[in-house]
């Protein structure tokens, strides 16, 4: 998966915290694909979880992950530049509420793609291995839907990045 839906949620995740509650579901489950940003994306859900859905601001957020060692893991997102989707910019002083709705939106959106998107490449990969073992009309159709439900998947990504 792109490394670069991952680096813009987690991004989305420290300039908005408040939406780690909202995705908290979402987000636990996907910690052990997130890889390199596992431990980030860990302390990310229980400061969250300590701090309630309403005590969590970017500034207290950067002193919990600092005290937990995780500076690195914040410069190593930083340095490879802003990702391209708006929930990666800073909340606007003050907030415009309907901008924040969009991005909201637009977040949820990613979570879904970058959840959806790893289970797609998996049964892909696990018809086109039986496929080639036994070629039957119907794993044939099966690959066929996959590869055009990832395709919609990297359309939906595309389409993110282009809001940004």
């Amino acid at each position: 998966m792109s490394d670069l839906i991952v680096r813009g949620v987690l991004t989305g995740l420290i300039q908005r915290p408040r939406l780690i509650h909202r995705h908290s579901e979402a987000l636990s489950e996907f910690v052990t694909l997130a890889d390199r940003w596992a431990a980030l994306l860990d302390a990310l859900l229980d400061a969250a979880h300590r701090s309630g859905a309403d005590g969590l601001d970017p500034p207290i957020l950067m002193t919990i992950l600092q005290s937990k060692g995780l500076a690195d893991a914040v410069d190593r997102l930083k340095s490879g530049g802003k990702p391209p989707f708006s929930f990666c910019v800073p909340v606007g002083e003050p907030a415009d509420q309907l901008r924040e709705a969009r991005i909201a939106e637009d977040f949820a959106e990613a979570i879904e793609v970058m959840i959806t998107r790893p289970r797609l490449e998996a049964a892909l990969q696990d018809v086109t291995r039986r496929f080639e073992n036994d070629m039957q009309d119907g794993l044939f159709l099966e690959q066929q839907q996959l590869r055009a439900r990832k395709v919609a998947f990297d359309q939906r990504l595309i389409e993110l990045t282009e809001r940004g």
